[in-house]
């Protein structure tokens, strides 16, 4: 595979965490036990067949595909590891691999302060 190079200055938009609370801190208990999800807004250039791999890093990573088979407003993942959210900060993101599996888009980054953590 060849590497490749994306400005940050042509990111598509963050991941957000659901639920929230403002713009940037999560509560532990409403995140963990597959109560919460990351979700992922449509982007531009969007095509059926197209995979977004997110990923939610804090106490390790959590990722995983998700396969475009409908255009939609927005994806959404169920988030099933708690030991991630065992940590100060959690950090979403996610990239875009085209139908071809070359990887054609990364996304800005987003800082989530973890509340009420064990």
């Amino acid at each position: 595979m060849n590497s490749r190079y994306f400005p940050s200055n042509k990111n598509l938009p963050a991941p957000t965490i659901m639920p929230s609370h403002g713009v940037d801190s999560v509560k532990y208990p409403e995140v963990t036990d597959r109560k919460g999800k990351i979700v992922v807004p449509a982007y531009p250039g969007l095509a059926i067949g197209q995979k977004i791999y997110w990923f939610v890093r804090g106490n390790g990573t959590e990722g995983g595909p998700i396969v475009i088979e409908n255009v939609e407003s927005q994806y959404e993942a169920v988030l099933n590891f708690n030991r991630v959210f065992e940590t100060e900060s959690v950090v979403a993101s996610y990239l875009v691999q085209d139908v071809d599996g070359t990887v054609i888009s990364s996304s800005e980054e987003k800082k989530y302060f973890v509340l009420n953590r064990p």
